[in-house]
């Protein structure tokens, strides 16, 4: 607590004038980690360190093939080689059939590291087929064998491959790079989101055949259910973004599209012994923390999960599983398919290329401080200092700087859009009180307006709720405000991680200056501001970050800091690793419902818990 409280009285020791109420002047000093910290986005951290070679080659040494990395290098201008993540991950899925859960901080290429091998390995069980049935000399009854499997691995409403994610947009996202890489590979993808028609993606699921399904779990509960599509044929399930998944609650949507494909059982409890079907798919999770939901779930797959909340579910009166307390929500084979558990060096660590700097709010207006961090140009608030646009302008001309506002409720992120508005700042905003056509609209034209220098007078900035802040990928992010302060460090790594992301230099098409100078991570800003009741937990992260620490088991309660707390000098407890709170388990505090209005205090004990309104 002692380095803590030093940093308060550092910050308040030289008072700012009575007149200046600008947040530069209530800025504390910018903080990043420090040098030589793990960038598990960058190619050049420390575990890439010392290898002077082409991207090609530092592609096809993970077991690429150079169709693939082709694609990577002149379609996707990834001219620096694989991030750690894809090192990691990547070997480790072409060479292995087993199961693999990895878990790498935000930015860092996780997309990438899985989508490649499915790929490869769809491709190779085509070629081998193919090869089986043109080889000269092979015996005719086998090539009829392999002819006759050809034309039955590649379908209508058969998918090789589901990937499932816990949001539309993140879904969508993920399409985007698969049709880029799958275009090379001749590989069918297609997408299977809510807000749009059944009946459209119906027909889609029927007019051609679908390698590869993109998908958020309860929409394709509902399309298997209405005989749309068939798993069956599944050989790769990958569960993307899984702290997230659990925190929203799929655990039941998961659960019932895995269970039917693992297991022979047809329900789940508590106790039983699984055994896995024949031809059983592999499964492939990944993570950008790991919670203490997610630990425990990898840990102990065959204990029930008790989840802190469930979406509500129509349930048959006849159904009595549902009122089933012994059968497991899900249930994953770690044990049956050896599953590996990879973790990356800098998971819940900040960015080394992130520039932070917290602005105490006092008895300033919250609102004025906002409107000077985002409008102002120049100072330590602002989204790109002076120097920084103009050498933005000189070496991107295609690329316009954009600011995201995080806000922890809706009626905070109202308050926030009219300030702004009446400063004239334009805005769009992206939040649980828009429906789904809005947020995709207002998204889409934040992307566009990156990209493009054509209208001066389009809106730079997003103001949002943390909806934005799980898996959302717009490289021009160069700024993050955090106009209300996040309730644990979880939900601060999550927000910081949308600026300073890994390839930051390449438009949406893929095409970048990369190209001509080779890709680079972008440098980004956090500007935070921080009233009274933040301080505990904006010190702590602070100082940990300095140093080079985990953030994801800080605590914002005072009394955790102090001789004997489970922070303070001497205690056994470590930093990282708190992961949270999701759960409900001590962690770095939990979250509250993501759509519903309220203050109930639903988190876990390591921080302040819910109290967070509708988002």
């Amino acid at each position: 607590m002692s380095s803590m409280a030093a940093s308060e009285t550092d910050a308040s020791s030289v008072p700012p004038k009575a007149s200046d109420r600008s947040a530069a002047s209530k800025s504390r000093a910018p903080f990043s980690s420090p040098r030589g910290s793990y960038d598990d986005s960058s190619s050049s951290s420390p575990t890439n360190a010392g290898t002077e070679e082409s991207a090609d080659i530092a592609w096809s040494k993970l077991g690429l093939t150079s169709d693939i990395t082709t694609v990577l290098t002149n379609k996707l201008g990834f001219l620096d080689g694989p991030t750690p993540v894809q090192k990691m991950a990547v070997p480790a899925l072409l060479s292995e059939s087993a199961s693999v859960a990895f878990a790498a901080s935000t930015g860092s290429g996780k997309t990438l590291a899985y989508l490649l091998p499915i790929i490869q390995c769809l491709k190779s069980e085509e070629l081998l087929l193919t090869s089986t049935i043109t080889t000269p000399g092979n015996d005719a009854a086998a090539a009829n064998e392999a002819a006759a499997a050809l034309s039955k691995l590649r379908r209508p409403k058969r998918p090789r491959a589901i990937v499932l994610a816990p949001t539309r947009e993140l879904a969508q996202q993920i399409l985007s790079v698969l049709k880029i890489l799958s275009h090379q590979a001749k590989i069918s993808a297609e997408l299977l989101v809510g807000g749009e028609d059944n009946g459209k993606q119906r027909k889609r699921l029927e007019s051609r055949p679908v390698d590869i399904l993109v998908a958020t779990p309860g929409r394709l509960v509902k399309h298997r259910d209405n005989s749309n599509v068939f798993l069956g044929s599944v050989k790769h399930v990958v569960i993307d973004e899984m702290d997230t998944m659990l925190e929203q609650g799929f655990q039941s949507d998961i659960g019932s599209l895995l269970h039917p494909m693992l297991y022979k059982q047809k329900v789940v409890r508590e106790g039983d012994e699984l055994e896995l079907v024949e031809g059983a798919p592999r499964l492939i999770l990944t993570s950008a923390t790991m919670t203490n939901a997610v630990k425990r779930l990898l840990n102990h797959p065959d204990l029930p999960f008790k989840a802190r909340r469930d979406p509500p579910r129509k349930k048959d009166d006849g159904d009595e599983n549902s009122k089933d307390e012994s059968i497991l929500k899900i249930a994953l084979p770690t044990k049956q398919t050896n599953m590996r558990i990879l973790t990356a060096p800098g998971l819940h660590r900040a960015v080394p290329r992130l520039r932070q700097t917290f602005v105490d709010v006092g008895q300033a207006d919250k609102l004025s401080l906002l409107v000077d961090v985002v409008a102002r140009s120049g100072g330590e608030g602002s989204a790109l200092s002076t120097k920084d646009k103009q050498q933005s302008i000189d070496n991107e001309s295609h690329r316009r700087p954009l600011t995201l506002v995080f806000c922890n409720t809706v009626s905070s992120c109202r308050a926030a859009e009219h300030a702004l508005a009446e400063s004239g700042v334009n805005s769009l905003c992206y939040h649980g009180g828009l429906n789904s056509v809005d947020r995709a609209a207002n998204l889409k034209t934040f992307r566009e307006v990156g990209s493009s220098n054509d209208d001066e007078e389009a809106p730079t900035v997003l103001v949002c709720t943390d909806i934005a802040a799980r898996g959302l990928d717009v490289p021009e992010v160069d700024h993050v405000v955090m106009f209300d302060f996040p309730l644990n460090p979880i939900d601060y790594l999550h927000r910081a991680g949308r600026t300073a992301r890994g390839g930051a230099d390449r438009d949406r098409s893929g095409k970048s200056e990369g190209q001509r100078r080779g890709v680079r991570p972008g440098n980004g800003r956090v500007t935070a501001l921080v009233a009274k009741r933040d301080r505990v937990l904006a010190m702590a992260i602070e100082n940990a970050v300095r140093n080079g620490e985990p953030i994801d088991g800080l605590s914002s309660r005072k009394s955790d800091y102090l001789p004997g707390g489970r922070l303070g000098a001497g205690s056994s407890g470590s930093r990282g690793g708190g992961g949270g709170g999701s759960d409900g388990n001590r962690g770095g505090g939990g979250r509250g419902n993501m759509e519903k209005q309220g203050r109930g205090r639903q988190g876990g004990r390591g921080g302040r818990g819910g109290r967070r309104g509708r988002r």
